[in-house]
């Protein structure tokens, strides 16, 4: 009934249908197994009607009124985002500056006239090409599209290249449908006229053993068309073996891997944790394959040969948080492992070293610098040796307490130093950064510690970067080192090569492995949900539907999406799915050998049984709804779907207790389907070494491989601060209102420049911040906030101008409130209370073993005790709105009860109260 309102575009029609739900009372008595498969596609049908009845309740004229209304506050948005366009480029103009964007569009309007045909230019230009070649043409945007018209005549000499089903890059603008237009419109070149457009199908895959094509064939014409995924995955576009040289094996079936894990409802710390139970699974796997020798083809000799871990890879759709345990577990089965993502490349701890080397060589009074380049592992300088050094000349810098020290190291170190730096004055400096490493043996004493390989990448990277920098025009160790400071500064990364992750495990996203190929694939993380972060937003914007905004209705106070936006979030969804769909195809096309598949989700048979009873609509040899594939939650629910029509998924199908009817019985490609449960990978396996009796050759020397396969069973917590402060515990490294004295993580961030060079500068948030809470600290609860600003500033315990930014009557707000009156009947009040406690780290790092201690470390604003009875306050410069103050007491709820738990620790007093202060609306809220 809704198809056939749509298709009359009959939006009242649709607005006033009655959907009549029948009763399922006389399923009573049929058969359990039909009951189940019918209430499931039930349950589907009426979420997706009740969804659907969102928009259709809304009659026409209601409907454009919230549009008429959104109007204006929508031509405001567009006015000011074209006057910010226009003030923006004004000032790139100024500065003689444009980005890659500004070169993209003046090259369009110098190609093409206001009336879009080609320029005189863009015709001299067209002819000096006999053809025009472009590669991966599905990443096309609209802006390139009409550079390759303009310079193409008109596109008779363009030949292009690409595969949609591998168009991943939509964030980036890429828009497949400039590729699909062409593909449905030209002819195959069989069948088209001389002269006139044409398309080569390509449809041989020479990468791939055929398991791993049929694979991806039978998954992808089940799920994708042109209504969900924008094609059809036809005869035209599936995968064909061409890989004949490849000799055929029966080893070579595409795994898929279920694993069920339970939710963790109570919080419970020891509770399995479902990524890393996953992971521990993949870790498995790959172990038995190493184990097993399965045989991948060598790329030089052509022959089959066991496999090792660089032909390995995992992919996932965004690692995230989830490589830490994947890296867990990969170590816990000896198995070594290469991250491949965007990583920081200064914050690696051996760049980060040469770097402060080369900061020294250049200018050695630097003292932070000096110091890290010491206590580095190239030196060896002990803390304590520091300390030492520090201490017999306590005045200068520490490169003058080096030259006072009568330490022989010192002495050493020294000598050292000036040679170096008197080679620098005569040398290339990426040739003098290779005899740095030549002479303090840097690649050796990075290279010997934990993932030594990555390290060694990272210094030869460095290396090269120097190598290219030399090539731009630059010279001298000061511009390089100035060079780095800059990207430091800027965050910007150098243009560095990735690492060849030689002998290890690769992780990496499937966006990263786009255009390469891998012996063995294992595409884990399935069941990560599918991101709508970007239906989020207040406004969407769609380059063909336009703007999609949330009606606010002022006068009654709410909000509520407008039928544009509705339009707007469907299509933007549907091409969301259908970019998902290709990252899945990218993903599941890397394999060369073999393809391994793991998804881990709780209540397995509930979900199995649901998906079942969808899997064989409207027949189970056909392809699968697109409407139920747009339904789908992740990735694994769309492997499932086909996958459990086959006998194959017995093992999965048996879950529900059920007998479903309706799967395929076919012998073509069949694949491995297993359940686990997760409970069975909740322990680290124990790594033991395996004793060897082969006898030695007399010319080697004798091994310990007892030795050599040991692993440090604390190694968590050589990797876990000993240090923890209470600030961090709500979700950000440091307080920006309050310096608590602490040590935090070091990440460098680069070298601020002297105040005296700065100039004038308004006052940043967080110095405003400290000055309110300074206030805070010293304002007696029956004095005056004006008398006590100035005293601060006397004690030039505050500058003039943050004196100048305390706002007197909110202070004073705080004063007059009820909770000030409660503090004043207090048997005593205490102010930035600082408090240092060893407790459990496994409170805070559940990883590490029992037994281990950190030091917890905070400030507390104020607390309050009466009748032996403590209230906590924690005053917050944030502000807060109706709708973010949820938000903002779940923000600060952890940093409040370690304040808490500590008090009645270091008290032994109960604290009854917990309190946060909103000083700029004066809101006072207990937690």
């Amino acid at each position: 009934q809704l198809q056939r309102l749509a298709a009359a575009e009959s939006w009242d029609g649709a607005a006033n249908c009655v959907v009549n739900w029948p009763r399922l009372g006389g399923a009573r008595k049929c058969d359990p197994d039909l009951k189940t498969r019918v209430k499931s596609i039930w349950d589907r049908a009426r979420a997706e009607m009740n969804a659907a009845s969102t928009i259709l309740d809304t009659p026409a004229a209601e409907a454009a009124m919230d549009l008429r209304h959104s109007a204006p506050a929508m031509e405001a948005l567009l006015d000011l985002c074209g006057a910010f366009s226009a003030a923006y480029q004004r000032e790139k103009l100024r500065r003689n500056v444009t980005d890659f964007s500004d070169q993209e569009h003046f090259a369009v309007r110098l190609l093409l006239g206001e009336d879009g045909h080609p320029t005189e230019l863009a015709h001299v230009i067209s002819g000096r090409y006999r053809e025009v070649m472009v590669d991966e043409y599905q990443d096309t945007n609209q802006v390139q599209n009409c550079i390759f018209e303009a310079i193409s005549q008109g596109g008779q000499n363009l030949f292009t290249v690409g595969d949609v089903k591998q168009s991943i890059y939509r964030f980036r603008l890429a828009d497949p449908t400039i590729f699909l237009e062409k593909y449905r419109i030209y002819p195959e070149a069989a069948n088209a006229r001389e002269g006139s457009p044409r398309k080569i199908l390509l449809s041989q895959n020479f990468r791939s053993r055929k398991p791993v094509l049929e694979s991806v064939n039978y998954v992808f014409e089940a799920i994708m068309s042109q209504e969900m995924g924008e094609i059809d995955y036809g005869d035209a576009e599936r995968l064909y073996f061409g890989a004949e040289y490849l000799p055929p094996r029966e080893d070579c079936q595409t795994e898929f891997h279920l694993l069920g894990v339970p939710l963790n409802r109570g919080g419970d710390k020891k509770a399995l944790s479902r990524p890393l139970a996953e992971a521990r699974l993949v870790a498995e796997r790959i172990r038995q394959l190493l184990d097993e020798g399965f045989l991948v083809t060598d790329e030089e000799s052509g022959q089959l040969r066991p496999c090792r871990p660089e032909d390995i890879v995992i992919l996932m759709r965004s690692p995230g948080q989830r490589l830490r345990h994947n890296t867990k577990a990969l170590a816990e089965q000896n198995i070594p492992c290469g991250v491949q993502e965007d990583e920081d490349f200064f914050a690696a701890m051996e760049v980060a070293i040469v770097y402060s080397l080369l900061q020294i060589l250049d200018n050695p009074r630097q003292d932070v610098p000096l110091i890290a380049v010491l206590r580095s592992p190239l030196m060896g300088f002990t803390p304590d040796r520091l300390a030492m050094i520090r201490g017999s000349c306590k005045t200068g810098g520490f490169y003058d307490a080096l030259q006072a020290s009568g330490d022989p190291a010192c002495r050493e170190f020294l000598e050292q130093l000036e040679d170096l730096r008197s080679l620098a004055k005569d040398m290339s400096v990426h040739r003098f950064i290779w005899r740095l490493y030549n002479r303090l043996n840097v690649l050796g004493v990075f290279g010997a510690m934990a993932n030594g390989e990555r390290r060694r990448e990272n210094l030869i990277a460095l290396y090269e970067h120097a190598k290219a920098f030399e090539g731009a025009g630059y010279k001298g160790l000061f511009a390089f080192v100035s060079h780095l400071r800059f990207l430091l500064e800027t965050g910007e990364q150098p243009a560095v090569a990735a690492g060849s992750m030689t002998g290890s495990v690769q992780i990496m996203t499937i966006h990263k492995s786009k255009g390469l190929e891998f012996p063995i694939v294992v595409l884990a993380d399935l069941n990560k949900g599918f991101n709508r972060m970007d239906l989020q937003t207040p406004v969407l914007v769609h380059p063909k539907l336009g703007l999609g905004p949330v009606y606010i209705d002022l006068d009654r106070r709410i909000r509520y999406p407008t039928a544009a936006r509705e339009a707007a979030a469907a299509r933007i969804s549907r091409e969301m799915r259908a970019e998902e769909m290709r990252l899945l195809y990218v993903g599941m096309t890397r394999a060369k050998e073999k393809l391994i598949m793991t998804a881990s989700m709780p209540a397995v048979p509930k979900k199995i049984a649901e998906l079942s009873a969808l899997a064989s609509l409207p027949s189970p040899d056909g392809p699968v709804p697109p409407e139920t594939v747009d339904s789908a939650k992740s990735m694994a629910e769309w492997i499932l779907l086909p996958l459990l029509r086959r006998r194959d998924s017995a093992p999965l199908r048996i879950l529900t207790g059920l007998e479903m009817s309706g799967f395929l019985d076919t012998d073509d490609t069949p694949w491995i389907v297993q359940y686990h449960e997760g409970v069975s990978y909740g322990e680290a396996p124990q790594v033991q070494a395996e004793e060897k009796t082969e006898e030695v050759p007399e010319f080697r020397l004798p091994v310990d491989r007892a030795a050599l396969d040991y692993r440090y069973p604390y190694s968590a917590a050589c990797t876990t601060p000993t240090k923890l402060t209470a600030t961090q515990l709500k979700g950000r490294e440091k307080d920006k209102q309050i310096a608590e004295n602490t040590l935090q993580p070091y990440v460098h961030k680069g070298f601020a420049a002297p105040h005296f060079l700065s100039g004038e500068r308004p006052l940043t948030a967080d110095r405003r911040g400290t000055a309110v809470h300074l206030v805070m600290q010293y304002l007696p609860l029956d004095g005056n906030v004006r008398e006590t600003v100035d005293r601060l500033l006397e004690r030039r315990l505050l500058t003039p101008e943050e004196a100048a930014s305390v706002n007197l009557r909110m202070v004073q707000r705080f004063l007059d409130s009820s909770l000030a009156g409660e503090l004043r009947q207090a048997d005593s009040v205490e102010r930035e209370f600082r408090f240092s406690l060893l407790v459990p780290a496994e409170t805070y790092y559940p990883d590490l073993e029992e037994g281990e201690e950190v030091l917890l470390q905070g400030v507390v604003d104020l607390y309050a005790v009466k009748n032996r009875q403590v209230t906590v306050v924690d005053f917050k410069t944030d502000r807060v709105t109706e709708q973010s103050l949820p938000e903002k007491l779940a923000f600060y709820r952890p940093q409040l009860e370690t304040y808490s738990a500590a008090l009645e620790k270091i008290l032994d007093m109960p604290v009854t109260r917990k309190i946060l202060y909103f000083l700029h609306t004066g809101e006072t809220v207990e937690i």
